[in-house]
């Protein structure tokens, strides 16, 4: 999505019909509804199914919580050159984020690409 001509809205349409259909969608079927050409549709589609089948991850079984964090050093330990002017806040910082599966207490972390 991050450097998608395509508003976050059509990709959002696109990954509801691509998950709410078991048979899938083509790509002519998601041009018409999107109101985009049928190649536009056609690779987005295939982004999102290429994400898909990035997540090797095993579904969590239990009820999950979830919870985010910013990580990273003070600015003042940075160099002078890659500080940042700004006492408090996220500025400079890497979104983090946990996920604990209650049931089988498995954990998994990743850094968040939203920023």
């Amino acid at each position: 999505m991050q450097d998608s001509n395509l508003g976050y809205q059509k990709w959002a349409v696109t990954i509801h019909m691509l998950n709410s259909r078991p048979k899938g969608v083509s790509s002519v079927h998601l041009a018409k509804d999107l109101g985009i050409s049928q190649s536009s549709a056609w690779h987005l589609g295939h982004r999102i199914r290429e994400a898909w089948s990035d997540l090797k991850l095993k579904m969590m079984e239990g009820p999950v919580e979830a919870d985010e964090t910013y990580g990273g050093g003070k600015s003042k330990n940075r160099e002078a050159h890659k500080r940042y002017y700004r006492r408090r806040g996220t500025v400079g910082k890497t979104p983090l984020v946990g996920v604990v599966d209650r049931a089988t207490n498995t954990v998994r972390t990743m850094k968040s690409t939203t920023r």
